[in-house]
């Protein structure tokens, strides 16, 4: 009987000893699971930094292109006014679409 009882216990503590491995695995796994999953995030939030920092490059120079283009670009009102000017030096005309009396340019 106490022979039994020593081979029972011997059994219970090797299987003691192997769930304490099965979870030390399972630890050691999940461990490594959160550490993949982090240098993933890490990887990702550098790749969107740098896409951001593009995103900004590019904005900043389509700012530049456009202040310039909008530099060489005629004072609305100036122009308006020299097109009142020329539409008072032209002719009248009759539309043949409205029929209106129209200014021939």
């Amino acid at each position: 009987k106490v022979k039994m009882q020593e081979q029972l216990q011997k059994l219970h503590d090797d299987v003691q000893e192997q769930l304490r491995n099965v979870e030390e695995r399972a630890q050691q796994q999940r461990n490594a699971a959160k550490e993949a999953a982090e240098a993933n995030v890490r990887a990702r939030d550098s790749k969107l930094e740098e896409l951001r920092d593009e995103l900004q490059r590019q904005l900043k120079a389509t700012e530049l292109e456009m202040n310039a283009a909008a530099a060489t670009r005629p004072d609305m009102v100036e122009v308006e006014r020299k097109l009142e000017e020329v539409r008072k030096l032209s002719t009248k005309e009759r539309c043949a679409i409205c029929f209106d009396d129209c200014a021939s340019l």
